[in-house]
C-alpha cells in the first residue's frame, strides 16, 4: 500500500540525460589515420609469466603474474594481474581490467569457472583482477568515489609498467562490478577504449567525458537488478554513442543473443545482450552468464585501437538539446513502513513514443 508521506524534489536537470553534446576538437601505433599513444611501460624489459603464484610489480619492473599490493587513498588495496606468455619487449598487448561482484574477490576470475573470462582471452591480453575493499567486517563492495580514484592509481602504475597500446584498454565487470564498469566508462571515458557492464547499472552520468564502445549484458530474468533498472544507462549509450534506439533496425551481434544498435558512431557500437539464462545454483538471471567471457572477449578484439580524447559522441541527433537546461518538478511516495528516507534517485528521461 503506498504511504501518505511524499516530497517534493525541484531541480535544474541537464538533458544531456539523452544525448551527448559534441566537443570540438610517447611511442605511438597507427590506426588507420589515427596515430594512437603507446604506454611509457612499452620502454621497460617485457614482463616475465613465471606460473608463480606471487609474482606481480616490483620496484625494478614487473616480474610475473601474481597478486600486487599498492597504496591508494592511503589504503593498501590489492589486485591480481595476469601477465600472458609470449611477451615481445615494446609490443603492445591489450589491457583487461575485470572487476568482482559484491562479496566477491579477483580470486573468482581466476579461478575462470564462474567467470569465464580468462580461458576466453587466453594469451592475447594482460588482465588484472582488483579487489574490493572489504573493512570492519563489511561484505566487500565497489564504492564510486573511493575506487575512481584507485582506478586511477591502478591505471597510472600499470601505464609504467606494461606494455599496451592506450587505446586498447578494456573494462569488464559483474554485479557492483558491473555498475562500477558501467561508471568508470563514463567517468573515463578519455582513457577506456570500451566497457561490457554484466547485471550492472550506470546511476550517475553528470561527469561523463570521452566516448566507449559499449556491451551491455543482462539477464531477463534478473530480479536483484532487473533489465528495466539498466536500461537508463544503457539508452544513455545508445544515445551518446549515436545509435538509432529501435531495436528492429538492430542487427544480430556476433555473439547470441547480442544486438547491434543501428548508425552507431564509427568505431563505437553498443550492442545488448539480454539473455534468458536463468539457474538458482548460479545466483538465478542475475549470474554471469555462460556464453559472457567469450562474447565480451570477441566484442574486444574486435574493436579498432582509438585515441581516447575528451570528445563526446555525435548524440543521435541530440546535440541540438543537449546542455540545455530546464526545471522538472515531480513527486516521489514510498510505502508508510519504509524505514529512514531515499537517499539517493535515478531519473531517465525518455524521447516520446520510446
Amino acid at each position: 500500500m503506498q504511504g501518505t508521506r511524499s516530497f517534493l524534489v525541484i531541480g535544474i536537470i541537464a538533458l544531456a540525460f539523452i544525448g551527448c553534446k559534441a566537443d570540438d576538437g610517447n611511442d605511438q601505433v597507427d590506426a588507420g589515420e589515427e596515430i594512437v599513444p603507446l604506454s611509457s611501460g612499452c620502454a621497460v624489459p617485457a614482463p616475465v609469466d613465471s606460473g608463480a603464484s606471487d609474482g606481480g610489480m616490483v620496484d625494478g619492473g614487473v616480474v610475473g603474474s601474481g597478486w600486487v599490493d599498492t597504496q591508494s587513498g592511503g589504503k593498501t588495496r590489492t589486485y591480481y594481474l595476469r601477465v600472458p606468455a609470449g611477451n615481445v619487449p615494446g609490443e603492445p598487448m591489450p589491457l583487461v581490467m575485470a572487476f568482482h561482484g559484491t562479496g566477491g574477490s579477483g580470486d573468482r576470475f581466476l579461478e575462470d569457472e564462474y567467470y569465464n573470462l580468462q580461458s576466453a582471452v587466453g594469451e592475447e591480453a594482460f588482465l588484472v583482477y582488483p579487489n574490493a575493499l572489504s573493512e570492519d567486517g563489511a561484505i566487500a563492495n565497489w564504492n564510486q568515489e573511493v575506487d575512481t580514484v584507485f582506478f586511477d592509481d591502478l591505471y597510472a602504475e600499470l601505464e609504467s609498467k606494461l606494455c599496451f597500446s592506450t587505446g586498447r584498454v578494456f573494462v569488464t565487470g559483474h554485479s557492483s562490478g558491473g555498475g562500477f564498469t558501467s561508471q568508470i566508462g563514463c567517468d573515463r571515458g578519455n582513457v577506456i577504449r570500451a566497457i561490457a557492464p554484466v547485471a550492472g547499472a550506470l546511476l550517475d552520468d553528470s561527469n561523463c567525458t570521452g566516448q566507449v564502445a559499449v556491451m551491455q549484458v543482462q539477464g531477463a530474468q534478473d530480479t536483484m537488478v532487473p533489465p528495466t533498472t539498466i536500461r537508463p544507462g544503457k539508452d544513455y549509450y545508445v544515445f551518446c554513442n549515436g545509435c538509432t534506439l529501435d531495436e528492429e533496425k538492430a542487427v544480430a551481434g556476433k555473439t547470441p543473443p547480442c544486438i547491434e544498435y543501428a548508425d552507431c558512431d564509427p568505431g563505437f557500437p553498443v550492442q545488448f545482450c539480454l539473455h534468458e539464462e536463468s539457474d538458482e545454483n548460479r545466483n538465478g538471471g542475475h549470474a554471469w552468464p555462460t556464453f559472457g567471457g567469450e562474447a565480451i572477449w570477441q566484442f574486444f578484439k574486435s574493436l579498432e585501437p582509438k585515441k581516447q580524447t575528451d570528445q563526446r559522441g555525435s548524440g543521435a541527433g541530440y546535440a541540438s538539446i543537449a546542455g540545455i537546461t530546464t526545471t522538472v518538478r515531480f513527486t516521489i511516495s514510498w510505502p508508510e513502513d519504509f524505514q529512514g528516507e531515499p537517499a539517493k534517485i535515478a531519473l531517465g528521461l525518455y524521447e516520446v513514443g520510446t
